[in-house]
């Protein structure tokens, strides 16, 4: 049996903290590090407290890296430091070293999990968004392209769909919505775990296809059981 820890989208808060200094195996991060949110919504971070949280952050990837595995995926307001599209409550005047941070940590687009201890083995796919065959189809992609897709440059990972203010039918793996992810096709054969789709949400929805856990508090998945529950210390 196998237990991950998932963080969710952090936007510069600090409730990763405590369950990730009190978990000693495998942690997924699932994206959105930095955001000066505070500038526009009271009561959230502004740009000084993001950063501070950010370089926290890093501090502990780099520290736990050491002695366990820790996947840090890449969310669309991380994305914007790299290639400058998309920008939405972008950093200006820290953009250089939040980028620099999230350099760093190494994100990826994607991370696959396959609990092979099972008769069935149960098969996790992670990314910020969410994956679907029809923006991989309309981008002649395959999953593993996304290995070799350079951030720094504008890509099929820009494709902003209609739902999110964007000009695409289809919504990348960073930039997806919850509800664009529902009426297509998602990747087949995994369950997929994935942030993005806040949208004021206290509780996660999960489904027996994929779980959506944006809502500002850290989840285990068991994979044994296939089931995912918020953590508690």
């Amino acid at each position: 049996m196998t237990k991950i820890l998932i963080v969710p989208d952090v936007h510069g808060r600090g409730f990763w903290k405590e369950p990730c200094n009190n978990w000693e195996g495998k942690i997924i991060f699932l994206g959105d590090y930095h955001d000066p949110y505070g500038e526009y919504i009271v009561e959230e971070p502004d740009k000084v407290e993001s950063l501070t949280n950010l370089k926290e952050l890093v501090a502990f990837v780099e520290n736990r890296r050491k002695i366990s595995d820790v996947i840090c995926l890449l969310g669309n307001h991380d994305l914007v430091y790299f290639n400058g599209n998309g920008k939405c409550r972008f950093d200006y005047w820290q953009q250089k070293e939040v980028k620099e941070l999230i350099s760093s940590l190494n994100p990826q687009l994607y991370y696959i999990y396959e609990d092979l201890t099972l008769k069935e083995p149960h098969k996790y796919l992670f990314s910020h968004a969410g994956i679907t065959k029809d923006w991989l189809d309309y981008n002649n992609l395959e999953l593993k392209d996304l290995d070799s897709i350079d951030i720094t440059n504008l890509s099929a990972l820009d494709n902003i769909p209609y739902s999110r203010g964007g000009y695409n039918k289809y919504g990348s793996c960073v930039w997806n919505d919850l509800e664009d992810f529902q009426l297509q096709t998602p990747y087949k054969g995994y369950y997929q775990i994935f942030g993005h789709s806040w949208g004021g949400r206290t509780k996660p929805l999960i489904t027996d296809k994929h779980a959506m856990l944006d809502c500002r508090k850290p989840f285990v998945l068991n994979t044994e059981t296939n089931k995912i529950e918020e953590w508690h210390i």
